[in-house]
C-alpha cells in the first residue's frame, strides 16, 4: 500500500433504502480501531442490478469529494499523533511516505 489521493462519495441511507440495501454496522480492518467501531458500515443485498442502481444514484444525487495525496499524508500523521493509529500497523511503504514526526 502506497499514500495516494482519496476519492469518495457521499449519499444518504435515504437513497440506499429506497433501493433496498440494507446497511449493517459492522467492525471495520482499518488500522483505527475507533473508526472501525463507530463508522464503518457494510451494504448489504447488493445483486448486479442494485449495484447498477447504486452508481446511477451515486451519479445523480451524491457529493463526489477529493482529499489530496499531501493531505491525506498530513491526516494520517495526525492521527498518529493523537494516538489513534498505531504506526506499526501501517504498510512499511506507506509509513516511509509519511512526515519523519508522524512515525
Amino acid at each position: 500500500m502506497k499514500l495516494d489521493k482519496l476519492d469518495y462519495a457521499l449519499i444518504g441511507p435515504e437513497g440506499l433504502e429506497e433501493l433496498g440495501i440494507c446497511i449493517t454496522q459492522e467492525k471495520g480492518a482499518s488500522c483505527d480501531d475507533d473508526a472501525n467501531a463507530l463508522w464503518h458500515q457494510d451494504l448489504r443485498n447488493l445483486s448486479g442490478t442494485k449495484l447498477v442502481e447504486l452508481a446511477v444514484l451515486m451519479q445523480t444525487h451524491s457529493e463526489f469529494k477529493r482529499v489530496h495525496k499531501k493531505e491525506v499524508g498530513r491526516l494520517i500523521a495526525a492521527s498518529i499523533q493523537g494516538g489513534f493509529i498505531d504506526p506499526s500497523r501501517l504498510d512499511d511503504r506507506l509509513r516511509k511516505e509519511l512526515p519523519p514526526a508522524a512515525t
